[in-house]
């Protein structure tokens, strides 16, 4: 996944917060949860 991809995820989890979509949001926040971990992994590898 792409750092980019990653923001496109993180402004979809605010949207759905902000327009209180709380179903939305809770899967949303497990789906950045694990593409974080997946770019946190990628970031050191390329270091």
């Amino acid at each position: 996944m792409q750092i980019t991809e990653y923001i496109d995820l993180v402004e979809d989890l605010a949207s759905a917060v902000l327009n209180g979509e709380g179903t939305a949001a809770a899967s949303l926040a497990q789906t950045v949860k694990s593409a974080g971990r997946e770019v946190r992994s990628q970031a050191l590898q390329t270091d």
